[in-house]
Protein backbone atom coordinates (compact mmCIF):
# COMPACT_ATOMS: atom_id res chain seq x y z
CA UNK A 1 0.00 0.00 0.00
CA UNK A 2 2.51 2.46 0.88
CA UNK A 3 3.95 2.29 -2.69
CA UNK A 4 0.41 3.51 -3.95
CA UNK A 5 0.73 6.68 -2.08
CA UNK A 6 2.30 9.70 -2.57
CA UNK A 7 5.13 11.34 -1.05
CA UNK A 8 3.93 13.35 2.07
CA UNK A 9 1.15 11.13 3.38
CA UNK A 10 0.38 10.42 7.02
CA UNK A 11 0.49 7.04 7.40
CA UNK A 12 -1.27 5.51 10.67
CA UNK A 13 -0.76 1.82 11.52
CA UNK A 14 -3.16 0.08 14.52
CA UNK A 15 -3.45 -3.15 15.79
CA UNK A 16 -3.46 -5.73 18.53
CA UNK A 17 -0.47 -5.81 20.88
CA UNK A 18 -0.29 -9.83 20.66
CA UNK A 19 -1.57 -10.11 16.95
CA UNK A 20 1.95 -8.09 16.04
CA UNK A 21 1.70 -4.55 15.50
CA UNK A 22 4.42 -3.99 18.03
CA UNK A 23 6.95 -5.04 14.80
CA UNK A 24 5.79 -2.50 12.85
CA UNK A 25 8.48 -0.20 13.50
CA UNK A 26 11.16 -2.99 12.63
CA UNK A 27 9.37 -4.16 9.88
CA UNK A 28 9.03 -0.49 8.24
CA UNK A 29 12.37 1.01 8.92
CA UNK A 30 13.86 1.25 5.59
CA UNK A 31 10.59 2.53 3.91
CA UNK A 32 9.31 4.88 6.89
CA UNK A 33 10.00 5.96 10.43
CA UNK A 34 6.96 5.03 12.73
CA UNK A 35 6.99 5.97 16.44
CA UNK A 36 4.20 5.07 18.52
CA UNK A 37 1.57 8.22 19.53
CA UNK A 38 -1.08 5.82 21.50
CA UNK A 39 -1.47 2.64 23.65
CA UNK A 40 -4.94 1.72 25.14
CA UNK A 41 -6.54 -1.76 25.73
CA UNK A 42 -3.74 -4.03 24.58
CA UNK A 43 -3.39 -1.90 21.25
CA UNK A 44 -1.45 0.46 19.71
CA UNK A 45 -0.90 3.23 17.18
CA UNK A 46 2.11 4.30 15.31
CA UNK A 47 2.54 7.27 12.95
CA UNK A 48 4.89 8.29 10.17
CA UNK A 49 5.20 10.43 7.29
CA UNK A 50 5.86 9.01 4.00
CA UNK A 51 9.11 11.09 2.74
CA UNK A 52 10.38 9.09 -0.44
CA UNK A 53 8.59 6.81 -3.28
CA UNK A 54 8.40 3.62 -2.30
CA UNK A 55 8.98 0.84 -5.39
CA UNK A 56 7.13 -2.58 -5.00
CA UNK A 57 7.56 -5.33 -7.09
CA UNK A 58 4.88 -8.15 -6.79
CA UNK A 59 7.08 -10.63 -8.19
CA UNK A 60 9.71 -10.62 -4.70
CA UNK A 61 6.63 -12.05 -2.69
CA UNK A 62 6.07 -15.17 -4.96
CA UNK A 63 7.27 -18.81 -3.24
CA UNK A 64 6.98 -22.19 -4.61
CA UNK A 65 6.92 -25.52 -3.47
CA UNK A 66 6.57 -29.44 -5.15
CA UNK A 67 4.02 -32.08 -4.27
CA UNK A 68 5.67 -34.67 -6.21
CA UNK A 69 5.58 -33.22 -9.70
CA UNK A 70 3.07 -30.40 -9.63
CA UNK A 71 4.36 -27.00 -8.21
CA UNK A 72 2.19 -25.21 -6.06
CA UNK A 73 2.53 -21.37 -6.06
CA UNK A 74 1.90 -18.91 -3.20
CA UNK A 75 1.87 -15.69 -1.90
CA UNK A 76 2.02 -14.32 1.95
CA UNK A 77 -0.84 -14.67 4.28
CA UNK A 78 -2.18 -18.01 2.14
CA UNK A 79 -2.80 -21.11 4.17
CA UNK A 80 -0.13 -23.91 3.54
CA UNK A 81 2.55 -21.12 1.94
CA UNK A 82 5.71 -22.97 2.76
CA UNK A 83 4.44 -26.44 2.33
CA UNK A 84 1.75 -28.58 2.14
CA UNK A 85 0.48 -28.94 5.72
CA UNK A 86 -0.40 -32.31 7.28
CA UNK A 87 -3.77 -31.89 7.79
CA UNK A 88 -4.09 -31.16 3.75
CA UNK A 89 -1.52 -34.06 3.27
CA UNK A 90 -3.81 -36.42 5.37
CA UNK A 91 -6.92 -35.33 3.55
CA UNK A 92 -5.52 -36.03 -0.32
CA UNK A 93 -3.96 -39.86 0.91
CA UNK A 94 -7.79 -40.48 1.79
CA UNK A 95 -8.46 -40.09 -2.08
CA UNK A 96 -7.46 -44.06 -3.11
CA UNK A 97 -10.52 -43.91 -5.15
CA UNK A 98 -11.41 -42.14 -9.28
CA UNK A 99 -13.66 -39.23 -8.24
CA UNK A 100 -16.00 -38.42 -10.77
CA UNK A 101 -18.23 -35.61 -11.65
CA UNK A 102 -18.49 -31.51 -10.13
CA UNK A 103 -16.13 -30.78 -7.25
CA UNK A 104 -16.32 -27.52 -5.36
CA UNK A 105 -12.64 -26.68 -3.24
CA UNK A 106 -14.08 -24.37 -0.76
CA UNK A 107 -11.18 -22.17 1.10
CA UNK A 108 -9.50 -23.46 -1.35
CA UNK A 109 -6.03 -21.50 -0.29
CA UNK A 110 -2.71 -22.03 -2.72
CA UNK A 111 -5.19 -24.25 -4.29
CA UNK A 112 -3.68 -27.22 -3.95
CA UNK A 113 -5.98 -29.45 -3.04
CA UNK A 114 -7.74 -29.28 -6.43
CA UNK A 115 -4.32 -29.79 -7.87
CA UNK A 116 -3.63 -32.84 -6.86
CA UNK A 117 -6.82 -34.09 -6.78
CA UNK A 118 -7.12 -33.27 -10.71
CA UNK A 119 -4.03 -34.97 -11.52
CA UNK A 120 -5.73 -38.03 -9.97
CA UNK A 121 -9.18 -37.98 -11.31
CA UNK A 122 -8.25 -35.68 -14.62
CA UNK A 123 -12.19 -35.72 -15.82
CA UNK A 124 -13.66 -33.89 -12.62
CA UNK A 125 -14.75 -30.48 -13.30
CA UNK A 126 -13.39 -28.05 -10.82
CA UNK A 127 -14.25 -25.17 -8.77
CA UNK A 128 -12.10 -23.14 -6.35
CA UNK A 129 -13.41 -20.69 -3.94
CA UNK A 130 -11.63 -18.38 -1.20
CA UNK A 131 -12.85 -15.28 0.93
CA UNK A 132 -8.65 -13.98 0.26
CA UNK A 133 -7.78 -12.01 -2.71
CA UNK A 134 -4.11 -13.42 -1.99
CA UNK A 135 -5.16 -17.13 -1.70
CA UNK A 136 -7.65 -16.44 -5.57
CA UNK A 137 -4.28 -15.08 -7.19
CA UNK A 138 -2.48 -18.20 -5.90
CA UNK A 139 -4.36 -20.44 -6.75
CA UNK A 140 -5.05 -19.34 -10.45
CA UNK A 141 -1.38 -19.20 -10.59
CA UNK A 142 -0.98 -22.96 -9.57
CA UNK A 143 -3.83 -23.65 -12.06
CA UNK A 144 -1.75 -22.22 -14.65
CA UNK A 145 1.49 -23.27 -13.81
CA UNK A 146 -0.14 -27.14 -13.93
CA UNK A 147 -1.93 -26.37 -16.90
CA UNK A 148 -5.40 -27.25 -14.82
CA UNK A 149 -8.68 -25.77 -16.33
CA UNK A 150 -10.87 -25.10 -13.72
CA UNK A 151 -13.14 -22.18 -12.15
CA UNK A 152 -11.93 -19.75 -9.98
CA UNK A 153 -14.56 -17.48 -7.55
CA UNK A 154 -14.74 -15.19 -4.80
CA UNK A 155 -16.85 -16.57 -2.43
CA UNK A 156 -17.51 -16.16 1.81
CA UNK A 157 -18.41 -19.86 1.89
CA UNK A 158 -21.37 -20.54 -0.20
CA UNK A 159 -21.84 -16.39 -0.59
CA UNK A 160 -21.52 -16.91 -4.56
CA UNK A 161 -21.27 -20.47 -5.04
CA UNK A 162 -24.20 -21.33 -7.45
CA UNK A 163 -25.33 -24.92 -8.26
CA UNK A 164 -24.87 -28.62 -6.65
CA UNK A 165 -21.74 -30.69 -6.76
CA UNK A 166 -20.54 -34.17 -6.45
CA UNK A 167 -17.66 -33.32 -3.96
CA UNK A 168 -17.15 -30.77 -1.63
CA UNK A 169 -13.68 -30.86 -0.07
CA UNK A 170 -12.05 -28.72 2.39
CA UNK A 171 -9.37 -28.26 4.78
CA UNK A 172 -11.36 -25.29 7.07
CA UNK A 173 -9.69 -22.92 9.38
CA UNK A 174 -10.89 -23.01 13.07
CA UNK A 175 -9.30 -19.95 14.45
CA UNK A 176 -10.52 -16.38 14.59
CA UNK A 177 -7.12 -14.57 15.99
CA UNK A 178 -5.65 -16.58 18.54
CA UNK A 179 -9.12 -18.10 19.56
CA UNK A 180 -10.63 -21.12 18.14
CA UNK A 181 -13.97 -20.83 16.30
CA UNK A 182 -16.15 -23.54 14.83
CA UNK A 183 -18.65 -21.14 13.44
CA UNK A 184 -16.75 -21.32 9.48
CA UNK A 185 -17.00 -25.10 10.11
CA UNK A 186 -20.28 -25.24 11.16
CA UNK A 187 -21.80 -23.18 8.34
CA UNK A 188 -19.20 -25.30 6.14
CA UNK A 189 -20.77 -28.65 7.02
CA UNK A 190 -24.53 -26.60 6.77
CA UNK A 191 -24.49 -25.19 4.02
CA UNK A 192 -23.16 -28.53 1.91
CA UNK A 193 -27.03 -29.20 1.91
CA UNK A 194 -27.73 -27.05 -0.34
CA UNK A 195 -24.48 -27.83 -2.83
CA UNK A 196 -24.38 -31.18 -2.85
CA UNK A 197 -26.69 -33.43 -5.21
CA UNK A 198 -27.75 -36.33 -4.05
CA UNK A 199 -25.17 -39.06 -2.93
CA UNK A 200 -22.99 -36.48 -3.63
CA UNK A 201 -20.18 -36.08 -0.92
CA UNK A 202 -18.88 -33.61 1.88
CA UNK A 203 -15.32 -34.75 2.60
CA UNK A 204 -13.02 -32.56 5.37
CA UNK A 205 -10.52 -32.50 7.34
CA UNK A 206 -9.60 -31.43 10.96
CA UNK A 207 -7.91 -31.89 14.15
CA UNK A 208 -9.15 -34.83 16.05
CA UNK A 209 -10.29 -32.76 19.16
CA UNK A 210 -12.34 -30.50 17.17
CA UNK A 211 -16.46 -31.72 17.77
CA UNK A 212 -17.02 -32.33 13.99
CA UNK A 213 -18.72 -36.07 14.78
CA UNK A 214 -21.65 -34.89 16.02
CA UNK A 215 -22.83 -31.91 13.71
CA UNK A 216 -22.21 -34.03 10.70
CA UNK A 217 -24.61 -36.53 12.25
CA UNK A 218 -27.01 -34.26 12.93
CA UNK A 219 -26.72 -32.41 9.98
CA UNK A 220 -26.24 -35.85 7.21
CA UNK A 221 -27.50 -38.62 9.65
CA UNK A 222 -23.67 -39.96 9.93
CA UNK A 223 -20.34 -40.14 8.59
CA UNK A 224 -17.16 -42.11 7.80
CA UNK A 225 -13.84 -41.68 9.03
CA UNK A 226 -12.27 -42.76 6.16
CA UNK A 227 -7.89 -41.61 7.83
CA UNK A 228 -6.58 -40.81 11.20
CA UNK A 229 -3.20 -40.38 12.69
CA UNK A 230 -2.28 -38.68 15.58
CA UNK A 231 -3.46 -35.01 14.72
CA UNK A 232 -6.00 -35.61 12.46
CA UNK A 233 -8.92 -37.34 11.14
CA UNK A 234 -10.93 -37.01 7.53
CA UNK A 235 -14.27 -37.13 7.88
CA UNK A 236 -17.01 -37.99 5.36
CA UNK A 237 -20.52 -37.76 5.01
CA UNK A 238 -23.06 -38.23 2.18
CA UNK A 239 -26.03 -36.69 1.03
CA UNK A 240 -28.75 -39.10 0.83
CA UNK A 241 -32.66 -39.03 -0.12
CA UNK A 242 -33.67 -39.67 3.51
CA UNK A 243 -32.01 -36.45 4.58
CA UNK A 244 -34.80 -33.97 5.52
CA UNK A 245 -33.06 -30.51 3.94
CA UNK A 246 -35.15 -28.28 5.39
CA UNK A 247 -33.92 -28.86 8.74
CA UNK A 248 -30.28 -27.44 9.01
CA UNK A 249 -30.36 -23.98 7.77
CA UNK A 250 -27.74 -21.41 8.28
Amino acid sequence: MLALFPIGSDIFIVGENRSGVRRAENKLWEMLELSKIDSARRCSLYYGRLDKKIKHDNAIWWGHYHVDTRIIKTLPGVFSRDGLDPGSQLLLSSFTEQVKGKVLDIACGTGVLACVLAHHSPQIKLTLSDVSAAALEASRATLAINNIDAEVIASNLYSDIKGRFDLIMANPPFHDGLAISLHIAERLICGAYDHLRIGGKLRIVANAFLPYPALLDAVFGSHQVLAQNSRFKVYQAELSHQCDLSSHRV
